[in-house]
């Protein structure tokens, strides 16, 4: 039988349950006073790590930012302060001045073609008894049969020496206003030494820069005077 006393009766039965009872609450005492034995030696360091914390991540972060009495931390020499309080160390940067906003068309503006500026004369204008067409059928009269490029090529190079051609016939005729140059100026500019009669471009660009820099007083301008037709 597990358990002997249950059939016992009477007062024997009544003391052994007082001391069943007894026993167990003393039981429950001790462990009660084990517990809190336990927790109150693992209090202490519990206590002492939230402390360290706090003061660590709490306090620690105000004085950094404040100062140890209170004050606004200043950042120390030689570093400027971000808008957010955090030290700047391109202080080299914000010295040499505010940096420009790029220009958002620069790129493309650099990637576009230049503007079309047409060629100002007409073909058959005539200044100085000459044109573009009389000096392209000055050029193309040596080829029997001149192919498209030549014919174009052609076309280009009278224009370019008409132009600078116009360019010194105008300035004569303000330099020398009695010779007839916006009739017969471009006779002056001719070279029987070429085959085509005519001066090269590069040399038709330094009598240009010879008359701009010294005008009448250029070599330039005596030598072409004597070219052309005088009016009275």
């Amino acid at each position: 039988m597990a358990f002997p006393y249950l059939g016992l009766k009477g007062p024997l039965k009544r003391l052994i349950y007082i001391f069943l009872v007894f026993s167990v609450g003393f039981v429950g005492y001790f462990i009660r006073i084990e517990v809190i034995h336990l927790v109150d030696l693992a209090l202490p360091p519990l206590f002492e790590y939230f402390c360290l914390v706090w003061d660590v991540h709490v306090i620690g972060g105000v004085l950094a930012s404040t100062g140890p009495y209170g004050a606004e931390r200043s950042p120390p020499a030689g570093e400027s302060q971000t808008e957010e309080g955090e030290p700047s160390v391109n202080q080299g940067t914000e010295e040499a001045g505010p940096v420009l906003p790029a220009n958002p068309g620069g790129q493309e503006a650099a990637n576009q073609a230049p503007p079309y500026v047409p060629y100002p004369y007409q073909p058959n204008e005539v200044i100085g008894g000459d044109s573009v067409e009389y000096i392209e059928r000055r050029l193309l009269e040596r080829l029997v049969f001149p192919s498209a490029h030549e014919i174009l090529f052609a076309r280009i190079e009278a224009q370019d020496l008409f132009e600078v051609k116009v360019k010194i016939i105008q300035l004569m005729a303000l330099y020398d206003p009695t010779g007839d140059w916006m009739g017969q100026g471009a006779r002056a500019l001719d070279n029987p030494k070429t085959a085509s009669g005519e001066e090269s471009l590069k040399r038709l660009y330094e009598i240009l820069d010879d008359l701009k820099e010294t005008g009448p007083l250029s070599d330039e301008f005596s030598r072409l005077q004597g070219k052309v037709f005088r009016r009275e």
